[in-house]
């Protein structure tokens, strides 16, 4: 990551982004977790556990920068593959913006507790619905139990397209990995956080929240800012070939001289004055 900040704008924007993130974490030991008697509310809108408050709003936007470049750099890949790379990788974080944004992996695991688990109309074969609960009652959260293998597989050829696409920037991929590493990490905290939360123990979820939220906007932090550098990168090395059209009257003017002046009054005469 050090050989990135080297450049001016990545800089500006790294340090920017982790500067909000420090702010929404301090305004949510500010309000949320002490709650004054003067907070006017604030405390919804700046806890890390609520969601459709400002924290969330912060990691969807990222998230969906994150796409934006991605889909950017595909349109200038040199291949087919690398294109396909970047359009997957695209895809991925639109995906988690989209997730950040309607609650998707809460709605998916809600769904399959109510209606795979040994509460409900639909009991899994051999047992795995009183797996499910079991592991549930533990304090992991079914969204995990689905959508974590397809999310780990997808992951994983994130970072085998992205060793080959952030290739041409020296630090770029070791940053994206640690993003990448810390975004997925980040969710052991939430499986502390949820054991915490079956033991009733509200200090040391608070904790767990604060890490486990840091760690997710700061991963993401990172990968936006190497596939920042890569995009400057590419637009560098491709300047535009387009030029504008410059009159210069010093060449292309017709230098007047007495000859052209009174050939030009003898045109006036008979014709008289030329129609604009």
């Amino acid at each position: 990551m050090g050989k990135l900040l080297r450049i001016p704008e990545v800089r500006r924007i790294f340090f920017a982004l982790f500067g909000l993130e420090a702010c929404l974490v301090l305004l949510h030991l500010a309000f949320a977790v002490r709650q004054p008697s003067f907070s006017f509310h604030l405390e919804r809108l700046t806890s890390l556990r609520a969601e459709q408050n400002w924290p969330t709003w912060f990691s969807t936007i990222q998230l969906a920068a994150i796409g934006t470049i991605a889909f950017a750099l595909a349109g200038e890949a040199a291949s087919s593959l690398a294109r396909g790379g970047w359009r997957f990788a695209g895809l991925f974080f639109f995906f988690l913006s989209m997730d950040e944004a309607c609650l998707f992996h809460e709605r998916v695991g809600r769904f399959f507790d109510q209606n795979f688990g040994p509460e409900g109309a639909h009991v899994l074969p051999g047992g795995l619905g009183a797996a499910v609960e079991a592991l549930s009652s533990r304090g992991i959260y079914p969204w995990t139990i689905v959508m974590g293998p397809p999310l780990l597989l997808a992951g994983l050829l994130l970072l085998l397209g992205l060793s080959q696409g952030l290739r041409p920037v020296p630090g770029a991929f070791s940053t994206a990995f640690l993003g990448i590493v810390l975004m997925a990490g980040s969710q052991a905290f939430e499986f502390l956080e949820g054991v915490a939360v079956a033991r009733d123990a509200r200090l040391t979820t608070e904790v767990f929240v604060v890490v486990e939220e840091f760690l997710e906007m700061f991963g993401a932090t990172a990968v936006l800012t190497a596939f920042y550098a890569r995009r400057k990168l590419v637009s560098a090395a491709s300047p535009t070939t387009e030029t504008i059209p410059v009159f210069d009257a010093a060449q292309t003017a017709t230098p007047i001289t007495p000859a052209s002046l009174a050939g030009y009054r003898r045109q006036v005469r008979r014709y008289g004055m030329p129609s604009r």
